[in-house]
């Protein structure tokens, strides 16, 4: 049903892409936010995932590095 997906939000940390919440990330055998969404994928394998990167206070300094 859905050809694209824009998951939100993804941070720069020290030049590289990171998460931004605690529960994006796979932890301790529980299964993120992130992963779970990716695993869409393999019910659909022409799924398109995007990352937004920044959020409200995320300002322009980081893009400025990128």
């Amino acid at each position: 049903m859905c050809t694209h997906i824009i998951y939100a939000f993804g941070w720069m940390k020290k030049g590289k892409l990171s998460s931004l919440e605690a529960n994006d990330e796979s932890v301790d055998g529980k299964v993120g936010l992130y992963e779970r969404m990716m695993a869409l994928k393999n019910v659909n394998p022409d799924l398109k995932v995007l990352l937004a990167l920044g959020g409200w206070t995320f300002g322009t300094a980081k893009f400025k590095e990128m």
